[in-house]
């Protein structure tokens, strides 16, 4: 028999995961932006130099977590380990 205790165990797992997302989002969003302005770019410019789109930058600097290979090659590009 399932007790409400676990339940609710589970709703605040997902919490925690989903807060956990969110949060490496905006990392990645903010050290995009703020490296990409350093740098005096556009995001034209950074997609232009990391062989991408620049809508691909924009979902990015919105919130979207990009693909492992989509990440490494914009990391690379502003020189971010």
């Amino acid at each position: 028999m399932i007790q409400w205790d676990d339940i609710y165990k589970k709703l605040d797992a997902i919490d925690r995961k989903e807060r956990d997302e969110i949060s490496l989002a905006v990392k990645i969003a903010s050290a995009v932006i703020d490296r990409r302005a350093e740098l005096g770019w556009s995001r034209a410019e950074l997609a232009r130099h990391a062989g991408l789109k620049e809508s691909e930058i924009a979902k990015i600097e919105s919130g979207s977590i990009p693909n492992e290979e989509t990440l490494q090659k914009i990391l690379n590009t502003l020189g971010i380990e």
